[in-house]
C-alpha cells in the first residue's frame, strides 16, 4: 500500500481575538530567520477578519482567525521528508509572541492510501471492520450499497482524537475513486505547549499512528 502525507498542520486556540494583536511583522521575521536557507519572501495579508503570513518557498502558511492560529505544512509526499522540526520552530515562535492564554493546541493530518485493492475493495474492508450487515439491509429496495465512511472518536494519550475515512472529491466535485483519505485530529486541552523537541516528537508519532491506524484497516 502507497501511503502519501498530504497537508498537515499545528492549530494553536487562544482565550481572546488575538488576529488583531498577531504581531504579524514579528512572526515574518521569525519565518525568515528559521527558513533563511531558502531565502524566503513571505507574503503578508490583512484582512478585517484575518491575518496570514505566507512562506512560498517552504509551502508554509501561518494564518489568525479570531482567536485560533493555524500553521500549516502544505508540502506533499513522504512525511519523513518534511521540515518538522521548522514548522515546530514557527509554532513556538507565533506561541511566544502572541503571549498568553493559550487553552488548547492541536494536530490535523491527511493522508492518501492507494493500494493493489480498487476503492471498493478498500471500501468493502473498511465496511467489515466498522458496519454490520444490517446497513445495507436498511437500505430502500431496490438499492445498490456503495461505500460507508466512518467518522471515529477516541482517546488516546492526552488527545482527544479524530480519524476520518473519505472518499478523494477532485476539485471540480467528482470522487477519485481510486484512493482513500485518511484525516486526523489530535486535540489537546492545555495552557502550555510542550518544548520544542517533545513537541515534534509527539507531532510525529502522531501521524505515524494515522498512517498505522489506516494500514491496519486497510491491509
Amino acid at each position: 500500500m502507497n501511503i502519501k502525507s498530504l497537508d498537515n498542520n499545528i492549530v494553536l486556540a487562544f482565550s481572546r481575538n488575538i488576529a488583531d494583536s498577531l504581531g504579524v511583522d514579528r512572526i515574518k521575521d521569525k519565518a525568515e530567520i528559521i527558513y533563511d536557507d531558502l531565502n524566503p519572501n513571505p507574503v503578508v495579508t490583512r484582512l478585517p477578519d484575518h491575518a496570514s503570513i505566507m512562506i512560498p518557498e517552504a509551502q508554509v502558511a501561518v494564518s489568525a482567525f479570531y482567536d485560533t492560529v493555524v500553521i500549516t505544512d502544505n508540502t506533499i509526499g513522504a512525511f519523513n521528508k518534511k521540515n518538522t522540526t521548522n514548522l515546530m520552530k514557527l509554532a513556538r515562535s507565533v506561541r511566544d509572541i502572541v503571549g498568553g492564554d493559550l487553552v488548547a493546541y492541536g494536530y490535523n493530518f491527511k493522508i492518501e492510501a492507494e493500494g493493489d485493492d480498487t476503492f471498493e475493495a478498500m471500501a468493502a474492508k473498511i465496511k467489515g471492520s466498522f458496519f454490520s450487515d444490517s446497513i445495507s439491509e436498511s437500505l430502500p429496495s431496490s438499492s445498490t450499497f456503495l461505500y460507508a465512511l466512518p467518522i471515529l472518536v477516541f482517546t488516546n494519550n492526552r488527545a482527544k482524537t479524530t480519524i476520518k475515512f473519505l472518499s478523494n472529491i477532485k476539485k471540480d466535485g467528482s470522487e477519485e475513486l481510486d484512493k482513500i483519505l485518511i484525516a486526523s485530529n489530535f486535540h489537546f486541552e492545555s495552557t502550555r505547549l510542550p518544548a520544542l523537541s517533545s513537541l515534534k516528537d509527539d507531532y510525529m508519532k502522531r501521524e505515524l499512528l494515522t498512517r498505522n491506524y489506516a494500514k491496519k484497516i486497510l491491509r
